[in-house]
């Protein structure tokens, strides 16, 4: 112990009493290795360790002396190191700063490094994009429960309540997917009281449409007048309250539509000057998936295989090793589940349009996996492919065909047929259903 632990704010003055503390200790002692160590924690770690990498490159560098080592290390591995060392739960700082001590000492956690400026903007854009995106989805889900309160009905799943009750009559609904549908959006901007649209006539529906910019024939404004007809709607007194919320939740959801779109737009901009501009010419890929998978990925200085990416993400099997019995079982999710997704997506995507990794699909379609294994056969192969071509920095021209665009060929037509039977298996399953029972 060369100096007593001391309190020190994340203000400019705490750092500047850090580092002059550290630069006294080592102008005293003259140490042949200097150990720098933290919890990359909280908000205020990156900017300390922005300056400690700056104040002392020329030390981590070996260019200067002392040598400086720069590592981080996982909260969790603190919290074990505390527990095994104290025997006990409790947590205080000085606790933990011991348990980060004898990390370090034993050459645990890992280098510390920052992500390049450009690198840091897409990690940023793909985690307002995440948050945006599940916040859409709240407030499109209060809008579909809200119009449902107004117009009971209008927008029920016909598939579903066919399977559910088969013995009922299934309505026709106002539209599917109705958040994407020019019907809706016009329905709300312009008149989501149901007691309006009784108000009119078709001619007076389709007049309105127009008048504001928004298409609308005969029949739409039939449809649309039949399902405020068959409704059991709300008192009308209550429908104006219900219909001005309507109208505020649905700006809200265009407003976040507009911050999605500008989050796509940046990441489109910025990927290619990463290691990713490599991979944008892939068919299959996008920059929102491939931004998850270099956000998923982090430093790739630090991954020496493509399997700690695999690892990294949850894809690998548990397993369980004793004497002479080696048991696999199911797929661990020991990770983030969405950089999990990201990969499952990229799977599925280019199964679909690069036929070579569509290959990988077809054949573990063909051992007699179903189309989720043959999904994640799929994207075992991408993230192997992409690894390789982000570490060595070089296009995608797969070295092990000869005469790829025939090799093209051949896999489209694979495809082809494999959705074909596909549709056919599904329209066999509908055709096995029970029939909705005869009124008597």
């Amino acid at each position: 112990m060369l100096h007593a632990p001391f309190e020190v704010t994340t203000l400019k003055i705490g750092f500047e009493r850090y580092v002059q503390t550290l630069d006294a200790l080592v102008a005293t002692h003259r140490p042949r290795l200097v150990i720098l160590g933290h919890e990359p924690t909280g908000v205020y770690h990156e900017s300390w360790a922005r300056n400690l990498i700056s104040r002392y490159a020329e030390h981590l560098a070996e260019r200067a002396t002392p040598r400086f080592v720069y590592h981080w290390v996982n909260s969790y591995q603190v919290k074990l190191n505390r527990t095994q060392t104290t025997l006990s739960f409790n947590k205080t700082d000085l606790v933990d700063l011991g348990a980060i001590g004898d990390l370090l000492l034993r050459g645990l956690g890992f280098p510390a490094h920052l992500p390049s400026d450009t690198d840091l903007l897409v990690r940023q854009e793909v985690y307002a994009l995440r948050a945006t995106q599940a916040e859409q989805r709240r407030v499109g889900n209060r809008i579909i429960g809200l119009f449902d309160q107004l117009i009971p009905g209008a927008l029920l799943n016909p598939r579903r309540l066919a399977r559910a009750h088969p013995d009922l009559d299934v309505p026709t609904p106002l539209a599917t997917r109705p958040l994407e549908r020019q019907l809706v959006e016009a329905l709300i901007t312009l008149c989501p009281n149901p007691y309006d649209i009784l108000a009119l006539d078709p001619p007076g529906i389709i007049a309105l449409f127009h008048e504001h910019g928004y298409r609308c024939g005969p029949k739409t404004a039939d449809k649309l007048l039949a399902v405020v007809q068959r409704a059991l709607l709300p008192p009308a007194d209550v429908a104006p309250a219900l219909a001005a919320l309507l109208q505020r939740e649905f700006a809200h959801y265009q407003f976040l539509s507009t911050q999605c779109a500008a989050a796509l737009a940046s990441l489109e901009a910025l990927l290619p000057h990463t290691r990713a501009r490599h991979l944008l010419p892939i068919p299959g890929t996008s920059a929102h998936l491939l931004a998850r998978y270099l956000t998923g990925v982090g430093n790739l200085d630090n991954v020496l295989f493509a399997g700690q990416i695999w690892k990294k993400a949850g894809m690998t099997p548990t397993l369980y090793s004793s004497g002479d019995v080696v048991i696999y079982g199911h797929m661990s999710k020991q990770g983030d589940p969405f950089f999990r997704d990201t990969l499952y997506l990229l799977g599925y995507q280019l199964a679909l349009h690069c036929p070579y990794f569509g290959d990988a699909f077809l054949n573990a379609i063909e051992r007699g996996k179903s189309e989720t294994e043959a999904t994640i056969h799929a994207a075992h192969k991408v993230n192997r492919v992409f690894f390789h071509l982000l570490q060595h920095d070089e296009p995608f021209a797969p070295p092990d065909i000869a005469d790829y665009p025939a090799f093209c060929r051949q896999g489209e037509a694979r495809l082809q047929r494999y959705l074909a039977q596909k549709k056919q298996s599904r329209q066999r399953q509908t055709a096995r259903r029970r029939p909705r029972k005869q009124p008597q």
